[in-house]
């Protein structure tokens, strides 16, 4: 049987500059190439929407096969090692963020109608597992009765699993969650890539293979 493949549509982001870009064509010319679209870093609820209206009516013309979400879909400026700031961007509630996170992944399914689609965790989406873990830590590991993950992961928080959305978890705390897309080519938020993610190249030769990431906004 023939095997598929996978093609990355690498788009630059979006920022101001009067350099006219020119439009980039995702149709595929194949029957076996599926066409993944990567997104990341949207910081719900403090997304840019105008670029997510931008981003709604690519999925919508394109309907890309599957979506892959980089990780720190969510803000969660509470709780945080960082001193906290009259800033509104550093005082929203987790709820908020759950809340703004599902329907960002609502309207993204709505106009992509993709078979599809996957969620890393970033080191945003983690910070209410971290604040747990620190202040109460004789409640991290309780779950609902049946399931197998604690009451605080963000499947459950952001109703992922309603959604049809695959989270992917960390195995360990010394890791970053990470998919492999296709052979030789590893997804991850970059968590441990350092702020400006300078260490991205040193990461994929430990790993021995090619890496897609976010993290650092570029």
């Amino acid at each position: 049987a023939a095997r598929s493949r996978a093609d990355l549509l690498l788009c630059i982001p979006a920022r101001e500059s009067k350099q006219k870009r020119r439009a980039v064509s995702a149709k595929r010319t194949k029957k076996d190439v599926q066409l993944i679209a990567l997104v990341s870093d949207q910081h719900c609820p403090h997304e840019d929407f105008n670029l997510d209206a931008c981003w709604l009516a690519w999925c919508a013309e394109n309907r890309p096969d599957r979506i892959v979400g980089l990780g720190d879909i969510l803000n969660l400026s509470k709780p945080s090692r960082h001193r906290q700031n009259l800033h509104a961007r550093h005082n929203d509630t987790p709820t908020e963020c759950f809340q703004a996170g599902r329907d960002w992944w609502r309207r993204t399914l709505e106009a992509a109608k993709c078979s599809a689609a996957d969620q890393l965790l970033g080191n945003h989406d983690v910070r209410h597992q971290i604040g747990v873990l620190q202040t109460m830590p004789e409640l991290y590991d309780v779950k609902r009765p049946g399931e197998t993950h604690p009451w605080w992961d963000i499947e459950y928080m952001m109703g992922l699993d309603e959604l049809g959305v695959t989270l992917h978890r960390a195995q360990g705390e010394y890791h970053e969650s990470q998919l492999e897309i296709a052979p030789g080519l590893l997804l991850a938020h970059g968590t441990h890539a350092g702020p400006t993610g300078g260490a991205h190249k040193a990461i994929a030769a430990r790993h021995e293979t090619s890496r897609a990431q976010g993290h650092d906004h570029k």
